[in-house]
């Protein structure tokens, strides 16, 4: 990393422990609530209702937050975000107290729905603070978010589970609330009002025609579209490949540590991709090679099954390294590519109110991809649809009874 201020190095860290703690908070709700849900007299279907009300939540509020970022300014819209969703995570911990049936479903939704509208807001302000607080740099510290990101989401499971252990259900919800709500206070003195300095009709909400302005830019259409499937490509690694990996009869811990290959290397091409697509401005190429690594990597896993290649450990973590390779370029990349078109080809101005709008259409296409990893997830687990076991089919080499 360059050499930052210390102003701009606080204002990092807390942002990202921002996102660290919301990561974490979303990687452990799916090993824990599924199980107090069943006690509650939820079935499945009920209760993946509330895995996806928080990506319909965070779909419609990033918008929303996008929208109103500007006229409110960023500072508010992160304090008011982190709030919530530290609220939220403590209120969804203390469901256990909950009455049983549609009063435990309402709840969960509501709450769900809260943590993800205000995650939605803190996550679309960070990435535009970012950019304004290092507007040469774009790609690089969009990559080191998603780097803390990953960290959030590998540690997460492991931090919740020791946390559960100690006292209960609750716990991992009241710690790590606790902490968001702690950091929303840390953000009121380390995001300054500067980042809300507008005038005239920079300081007016972002308006319809500006978003159908910047979603018809080629660049634009590109960055939703890496963004969105690579989402859909992780999710559909984390759901088949647990089965996959029963062929070999692994241990648990072998298992663990072959995931780890994924986000291990997305966590490093992340930020080395977005530098030097910030140095050399190699947004697109970096966008088509980490595309054909994806191709390389599916191929490598399953393996595909027209090769003469039987299945083996050494592929699929060789796949999942070269995953999460290609991943980076598409995250990182995709922000860089769509900012600097907007900029130069779309007549958009340097300024917040263009760093908002990228941010806005960014943050809108995380969850799409997340809310088809919860409806896929329970497809595949609690009800076993046809057309989702003969993809898995198609993919994984492997000979069905």
């Amino acid at each position: 990393m360059s050499r930052i201020s210390l102003r701009k190095f606080l204002l990092l860290s807390t942002l990202w422990t921002g996102i660290f703690c919301n990561y974490v908070c979303y990687s452990i709700i799916a090993p824990f609530f599924p199980q107090l849900a069943r006690k509650k007299g939820l079935n499945a279907v009920e209760y993946s209702m509330v895995f996806g009300a928080y990506s319909i939540a965070q779909v419609i509020f990033s918008m929303i937050a996008g929208k109103f970022l500007t006229k409110i300014g960023p500072k508010f819209i992160i304090v008011a975000g982190l709030f919530l969703t530290g609220g939220a995570t403590v209120l969804f911990g203390c469901l256990e107290h909950s009455p049983q049936g549609r009063v435990f479903l309402a709840l969960s939704i509501v709450i769900r729905m809260v943590e993800g509208a205000g995650f939605a807001a803190y996550l679309t302000s960070v990435l535009a603070i970012v950019v304004k607080s290092f507007p040469t740099n774009p790609g690089y510290y969009v990559g080191l978010t998603e780097t803390v990101v990953t960290i959030g989401m590998i540690t997460g499971p492991v931090i919740g589970s020791f946390l559960y252990v100690i006292g209960g259900y609750h716990t991992p919800f009241t710690v790590f609330g606790t902490l968001i709500i702690l950091t929303s206070s840390v953000a009121v003195w380390t995001v300054s009002t500067d980042h809300d300095s507008q005038s005239g009709e920079n300081s007016a909400s972002l308006t319809v025609r500006e978003y159908m302005r910047i979603l018809k830019l080629p660049a634009t259409i590109l960055a939703m579209m890496c963004v969105t499937l690579n989402v859909v490509a992780d999710a559909f690694i984390l759901i088949t490949l647990s089965d996959h990996l029963k062929q070999f009869s692994l241990h648990p811990l072998e298992i663990g540590c072959i995931y780890l290959c994924l986000f291990l290397s997305y966590s490093f091409s992340s930020p080395v991709a977005g530098k030097l697509a910030d140095k050399w401005k190699l947004e697109y190429i970096l966008q088509c090679i980490g595309s054909l690594i994806l191709v390389v990597a599916f191929t490598l896993i399953g393996p595909i099954a027209f090769l003469p290649i039987s299945p083996c450990v050494w592929l699929v973590t060789a796949g999942l390294l070269l995953k999460g390779l290609g991943a980076g370029p598409l995250i990182s990349c995709s922000y860089s590519a769509c900012l600097r078109f907007a900029r130069q080809k779309g007549r958009f101005s340097e300024d917040f109110r263009t760093y908002s709008l990228v941010s806005s259409v960014i943050s809108f296409c995380i969850p799409l991809g997340l809310g088809w990893t919860c409806n896929a997830e329970f497809d595949i687990y609690y009800f076993h649809i046809p057309h989702s076991i003969k993809f898995k089919s198609i993919l994984f080499h492997r000979n069905e009874d």
